[in-house]
């Protein structure tokens, strides 16, 4: 038998009410165009009565209906009591009733004699695995369903389950795009007071500390040791707050997405690293064609800016820091010999702030890798680390390589 295979589920099933709701389909008025699908559908089946039922809790309502009484397409629905909809719904699958009076699930149903329903064949009204209602037929007697009229109810029935499908995707993407600019408008919020609020009162304290260092020789150790640990500590904060902004605007492009040539991001970024890499005696190499991608120019320089600084920076002692970028069965990958990451941390290092040793033997701001993560979530892309202590590290990411590409749809039942 033809028709959309869900998943079976309890008329009460949270996840299926707030889908049901969605739809705003429960109250009036009906959207014509399902009343035109009935009215052909009733045209080709030549059924006494044609519906399309959504299933409440405590009740079927009519969405679309040819056949009914005047009273009963006033009253709009019906009580579970005479659903035969509502085992579409918790089945999941067709239900097919040749003869109405033999069948133990609705032989004792009251619309068995008062419509009167002597079959029924309904198909599932679905968004993605959950039903919502069903495309039905009804005839007075008893009437053995055929084929091609069973083909009919499934075809009109996935039709209209993928329109609710579109539409309540169009809302979704919608509220997503609404929640995402929200977020970005306030992040940006949070930068400017980074960058004016805490840095004018921090400004303030280096000027304290300046003018304090002029009178340094006329204190006594303890003072100067002080005065040290205070001028550290400034600094650092200048640089988180820094790097916090940093991060912050990162999402805001700054150009649109074009064709990038990933062998002149890397050459490029090696270039703005001389100095790191002549004072650490690293070796950075390009190995092969690294190929082209899609996206924004800057935000990969400093993508792989970043992976090669961490690197170099993150090297084992008496050992040459050696980086090696290249390409392997699609992925780019940034291969160091440095220390190595113990896997439970993996997750953890693309954390902001996120730091696995002392500033003292590593410095920097424990930001650099989450920057790594927000640039390549922003290609649609993915980044993770294969590594173990003292086997060096292969950070490898994937990155959308055509504007044609698009997200993964989401699933309905995580958006609800």
């Amino acid at each position: 038998m033809n028709g959309r295979r869900c998943k079976p589920s309890g008329l009460s099933e949270p996840t299926r009410l707030r889908l049901l709701s969605a739809t705003g389909l429960l109250e009036i008025p009906k959207p014509a165009y399902i009343q035109r699908l009935v009215e052909l559908a009733g045209d080709l089946l030549r059924a006494p009565i044609v519906l399309v039922t959504l299933v409440d809790v405590d009740r079927q309502v009519f969405v679309g209906e040819r056949g009914l009484s005047d009273e009963a397409s006033r009253a709009g629905e019906t009580p579970l009591s005479h659903s035969f909809c509502q085992h579409v719904v918790t089945s999941g699958s067709p239900f097919v009733v040749n003869d109405s009076s033999e069948n133990p699930l609705v032989c004792d149903n009251p619309a068995t004699k008062e419509l009167p329903v002597g079959a029924y064949a309904g198909f599932p009204v679905a968004v993605g695995e959950q039903v919502l209602g069903s495309f039905c037929a009804v005839h007075y007697e008893p009437h053995e369903w055929t084929a091609l009229e069973l083909r009919v109810l499934a075809e009109f029935a996935e039709i209209l389950s993928r329109d609710l499908e579109n539409q309540l995707e169009l809302e979704v993407e919608k509220a997503r795009s609404d929640a995402l600019r929200r977020s970005n408008e306030e992040l940006e919020g949070f930068a400017r007071v980074v960058a004016h609020d805490l840095k004018e009162p921090l400004r303030g304290i280096e000027g304290c500390l300046n003018a304090a260092s002029n009178h340094l020789d006329e204190s006594p150790p303890i003072a100067r040791q002080l005065f040290s640990h205070a001028s550290a500590s400034a600094l650092r904060m200048t640089e988180l707050l820094q790097a916090l902004r940093d991060y912050s605007k990162l999402n805001k492009l700054m150009e649109e997405f074009t064709e990038v040539d990933l062998n002149q991001v890397c050459d490029e970024a090696v270039a703005d690293l001389r100095a790191l890499i002549r004072d650490t005696g690293g070796d950075v190499s390009r190995k092969g064609d690294l190929g082209l991608t899609y996206g924004n120019p800057a935000q990969l320089r400093q993508l792989m800016q970043n992976l090669i600084q961490n690197g170099l920076k993150f090297s084992r002692p008496e050992i040459t820091p050696k980086v090696e970028i290249s390409v392997v069965d699609g992925q780019l990958q940034v291969q160091d010999n440095g220390i190595g990451i113990e896997p439970k941390f993996h997750r953890a290092i693309f954390d902001v702030f996120r730091r696995l040793h002392r500033r003292s033997d590593y410095p920097g701001t424990g930001i650099g890798l989450a920057i790594c993560k927000r640039i390549v979530e922003l290609h649609r892309g993915e980044i993770w680390v294969k590594s173990d202590l003292d086997t060096g590290s292969c950070f490898c990411l994937t990155l959308n390589s055509s504007p044609a590409d698009e997200e993964l749809e989401p699933t309905f039942e995580s958006l609800f």
